[in-house]
């Protein structure tokens, strides 16, 4: 990673989790109303797909809205620039998790473009090969609004140039996965009371309720292992390698491997 941070193209495992729904403007919630009627339930997809990355390690990105605004704004500027569908593309800012050595550990300070669609169509591409040009039209955007009180600012987009020039100065393209660094310890978690699948030594699925979290050194390097409850008196564990997410009955949080603090979210703003 460039000390600035790095642009990327890759694989993603997306999960989307809808955990309830608005009725006359009144939010309402599935895990309220399952008390009642068992059959709601949070409802989750999980699919593979393409997308671009932005890690951008700079103060101004850090500020409330601005990463959530520029993602989404970035995300319309595709649309209409090169003609794609709505619903097929994507941007996120936060819950964004980087997997290395089996754990998922948090970065709070990207944001990312990806396909919504199953399959390989890679329409999120040009925000990894053309970032510059959608820059200029985002500018130009800019420019010819009366107002910014609501929408990117131009010492926004001046800071987001600067950006892309430092990467591209810094050669990011030839980071290694081994070179970057995550904020403070965190690692995206299944909750205590999620519902998970286990994979055997055959490669079988058990599903498992995780019950705690524990860290342990094997290897030279901190591992996370999840206890889970078989019905007995009796310390069970596996390692976060062989443990999947499965239906709809689990949660995430995010924990500090140092310190043992958890947190609902590491973000400041709004999801």
């Amino acid at each position: 990673m460039g000390e600035h941070g790095f642009l990327a193209e890759c694989q993603l495992q997306v999960n989307e989790r809808v955990e309830g729904f608005r009725e006359s403007g009144e939010r309402k919630f599935y895990s309220d109303l399952r008390q009642e009627k068992s059959w709601m339930t949070p409802k989750t997809r999980d699919f593979r797909t393409t997308g671009v990355v932005m890690r951008i390690d700079e103060d101004w990105f850090k500020r409330p809205g601005v990463k959530q605004l520029l993602a989404s704004s970035l995300r319309d500027l595709m649309l209409r620039e090169f003609s794609i569908s709505a619903q097929d593309i994507d941007a996120v800012a936060t819950n964004i998790a980087m997997i290395r050595n089996g754990q998922r550990e948090s970065i709070s300070d990207a944001l990312v473009l990806f396909d919504a669609t199953h399959g390989t169509l890679r329409l999120s591409e040009p925000a990894y090969l053309n970032l510059g040009y959608l820059l200029d039209r985002l500018e130009r955007s800019v420019s010819t609004t009366l107002t910014e009180d609501q929408g990117i600012s131009q010492d926004m987009i001046t800071a987001f140039r600067t950006w892309l020039d430092h990467l591209e100065g810094e050669n990011a393209d030839a980071a290694s996965t081994d070179d970057l660094e995550v904020g403070e310890g965190w690692i995206q978690v299944f909750d205590i009371g999620s519902i998970v699948a286990r994979r055997d030594n055959q490669g079988e699925l058990h599903d498992v309720k995780v019950t705690g979290h524990e860290f342990s050194l094997i290897d030279d390097r901190v591992q996370l292992f999840y206890r889970y409850d078989i019905g007995r008196p009796v310390k069970a564990m596996a390692s976060a390698e062989s443990v999947e997410a499965v239906g709809s009955e689990w949660t995430v949080a995010y924990l500090n491997r140092e310190t043992g603090e958890k947190r609902k979210s590491l973000d400041n703003e709004a999801d």
